[in-house]
């Protein structure tokens, strides 16, 4: 059943677990005995012309187009609950590049934008037991970008906790996002590159003892194109005389939206070869875009064993050639014994 929004006030945010619906999940630390799970559903209505439940919102329109949509948020508490609803936009997070939104202050440059919001600002309470369906409205710009957009609806649940005794309590506030799909109709040019090839080393000094040198592999991908791209990212080295040393596990990529960059570290590599150089290749293959590669190289060098070498072989040589030098010089010659002068008298 329906119910009109009231009143309410403001809690001060401890701790926020977001589930985003169709995108995955954040989840950050929650205090020892907070609540398992979100109170309340915030998921979108079902599909006008056949009712089949969605798990988020997608949607395909020209420049300049319009249209309206619903999600229904329902208090499942036997109390009432205060909630802050907001537009955001998608963007892959710096690190993996998981799909996410932007907080709630955050300035609006796309999907964001174009959503209309029957309620704005401030916090709306909805009462004990009930439901709300809201209905947004969605406008494209007539100048929006061809391709795909992302964005989102979030509902977080701010609803003042009360302290025991009087003494400071964390707050957990939870909140749960529907995501907005948009894709603007017109040419697409999926593509995408890879940026930034590197490898952070650690070669001890005995790193040529086995497993003690170690090391990283890290590089960037950037959706150069103007559609969400999915496929995955794959790294292998090879040795000089192009021999595979290493491969690691491919690393899924989804939801990758245009324009966005994100980092993928490797896990730690161990042990390194004995020494290099190593050649190190990356491939990204997205599915319904060229693949794209990137490369670098980096030398493995034991150097106290180098050092060792290098001071055992110049000791060699001093030794050799001064064996050289005692040879060339010529045996030694008894003293030629000295003749007494005879005096004869006459």
């Amino acid at each position: 059943m329906n119910k009109r929004w009231g009143g309410g006030r403001v809690a001060r945010v401890a701790t926020v677990v977001a589930v985003v619906t169709g995108m995955g999940s954040i989840s950050l630390a929650v205090p020892a005995g907070a609540a398992s799970g979100p109170a309340f559903t915030f998921e979108p209505t079902p599909s006008p012309n056949t009712q089949a439940p969605r798990s988020s919102f997608r949607y395909s329109l020209k420049p300049g187009g319009t249209l309206s949509d619903s999600v229904l948020l329902t208090n499942l508490t036997n109390q009432p609950e205060e909630f802050e609803i907001w537009s955001a936009d998608g963007y892959n997070t710096p690190r993996s590049g998981y799909l996410t939104l932007r907080p709630q202050n955050y300035p609006k440059k796309d999907v964001a934008r174009w959503l209309t919001l029957p309620v704005s600002g401030g916090v709306h309470v909805l009462p004990a037991a009930t439901s709300a369906t809201l209905t947004f409205d969605l406008s494209v710009p007539p100048n929006a970008r061809p391709g795909d957009h992302v964005g989102g609806i979030v509902a977080l649940d701010v609803t003042p906790q009360k302290s025991a005794n009087g003494r400071t309590q964390f707050q957990v506030h939870q909140g749960i996002a529907s995501a907005v799909f948009v894709h603007v109709i017109g040419p697409l040019h999926p593509s995408a590159s890879v940026v930034a090839v590197e490898v952070a080393q650690s070669e001890p000094a005995l790193g040529f003892a086995p497993g003690t040198s170690h090391g990283y592999v890290g590089f960037k991908l950037e959706n150069t194109g103007n559609t969400i791209l999915n496929g995955t990212a794959t790294v292998r080295v090879t040795n000089i005389f192009g021999q595979t040393v290493k491969t690691f596990p491919s690393t899924p990529v989804g939801n990758f939206i245009p324009g966005q960059v994100f980092t993928v570290i490797e896990p730690k590599w161990q042990p390194l070869p004995f020494i290099g150089p190593e050649h190190v290749s990356v491939t990204f293959r997205p599915s319904g875009a060229a693949l794209s590669t990137g490369a670098a190289t980096f030398w493995i060098f034991p150097w106290l064993l180098i050092l060792i070498v290098v001071v055992a072989l110049g000791l060699g040589i001093w030794r050799w050639r001064r064996r050289r030098q005692r040879a060339k010089q010529p045996d030694s010659v008894p003293p030629t014994p000295q003749r007494e002068r005879v005096t004869v008298s006459t």
